[in-house]
């Protein structure tokens, strides 16, 4: 129906809260995901940003460990229009929380619903929000076009954080095929890189499709995936100075209408720097393939399981263990959703969580795994999975 609600676990009690309304947004923009999630890391706060109902301004609340503060729109936070030259409606959102320990940074990226989407960005810094440069406006008015194809209108955008310099980078597809884009946002000095950056990914057919941004831990890297319009896959890693892009991994990905892709850093110490890649793909037969980088290198490619549409990776930040969903498409028979994790090196077989029957496209983000950071105290004692 259109309505973004938000719902609150508590690992103690192990309960879910009612739910709260946020905003509808209707049935047109609901194919977007229209909000996102992120607690502070020095004060523990979580801060929820979402589409307000359609208008060019998105709103926020920021749940305090009792209750939900009222909605506030960033124009009234900013005093002035969130993008001043866009009156688009924000219809991807997306935050990033800075993991210094002693900061509440979160920052935004936006993407919006213009004929030629838009990228903006700004910063919370624990009490208000406020323009990281003395542009008040689009940082991109040309993004990769959001609404191809069209009935599956695909995240171009991301920002991920450097684990140790706290420096933010925001990054998106062009509309010119082989071009992405990047801002970085230095939080010690204050200052954001005044233009954006070129990445160029040559083996890129077409322009960016759905895009992933991911922080190595206890470091400065970051590793870049981008699916094209083209269904295919590329890999880039940012060393914390530089970029190296990687050769292609399949140029023949399930589909364009959803993210068939995901990547995660193992948490492992034993496994420090190293990444998976997991995808669905239709080279030869529909497949999930998984790829590890070693730190130094890819390997080989292992297939696996049946068609995926989507892909969600986490890694455990305690245990070391990576869990995987997909979302299986409509094509596989059985049409299921699976989850497999790595534990001591070793991928376990695929478990149906759910036996289907899934959606047509779009699959829209119906998998997402998050990991308790702490483990629960139930009656006094401590519960280690």
């Amino acid at each position: 129906n259109g309505e973004i609600r938000v719902q609150v676990w508590n690992g103690n009690t192990q309960t879910w809260s009612a739910t709260t309304l946020l905003a509808n947004i209707g049935t047109t923009n609901d194919v977007y995901r229209g909000f996102d999630i992120e607690y502070e890391t020095s004060g523990d706060r979580a801060v929820v940003v979402y589409n307000n109902a359609n208008n060019r301004n998105p709103a926020y609340r920021i749940w305090n460990g009792i209750a939900w503060t009222p909605a506030v729109t960033l124009d009234t936070a900013l005093g002035a229009n969130y993008n001043t030259t866009s009156a688009s409606v924000p219809i991807w959102i997306e935050l990033a929380a800075n993991p210094l320990i002693n900061s509440d940074e979160i920052v935004l990226l936006t993407l919006d619903a213009a004929a030629s989407p838009d990228v903006y960005g700004v910063r919370w810094n624990g009490s208000v929000w406020s323009r990281m440069s003395a542009a008040t406006g689009s940082w991109d008015t040309d993004a990769a076009d959001s609404g191809v194809p069209a009935v599956s209108p695909s995240k171009v955008i991301d920002v991920a954080y450097e684990q140790l310099t706290g420096r933010a980078m925001f990054i998106w597809g062009d509309t010119t095929a082989t071009d992405n884009y990047y801002r970085i946002w230095d939080g010690t000095t204050l200052i954001l890189s005044p233009a954006n950056i070129l990445l160029d990914i040559p083996a890129m057919g077409d322009e960016a499709d759905w895009v992933r941004l991911v922080p190595r831990p206890n470091s400065n890297q970051l590793m870049y995936g981008v699916q094209d319009g083209g269904r295919d896959l590329n890999t880039a890693r940012w060393s914390g100075a530089a970029w190296t892009v990687d050769g292609e991994h399949d140029g023949n990905t399930e589909d364009a209408d959803q993210r068939n892709f995901d990547i995660v850093y193992e948490t492992n110490p034993a496994n420090a720097g190293q990444a998976w890649l997991i995808w669905g793909s239709r080279v030869g037969a529909d497949f999930s393939r998984r790829r590890l980088w070693n730190g130094a290198a890819w390997g080989a490619i292992t297939n696996f399981g049946d068609d995926g549409a989507l892909v969600q990776l986490a890694a455990h930040p305690v245990t070391g263990v990576v869990f995987a969903g997909i979302y299986q498409d409509t094509g596989a028979v059985p049409d299921d959703i699976t989850s497999l994790n790595l534990v001591c090196g070793v991928w376990s077989a695929e478990t149906v969580i759910w036996a289907g029957p899934t959606v047509g496209d779009p699959v829209l983000e119906r998998v997402f795994i998050a990991t308790e950071r702490f483990f629960p105290i139930i009656n006094w004692r401590e519960i280690y999975p």
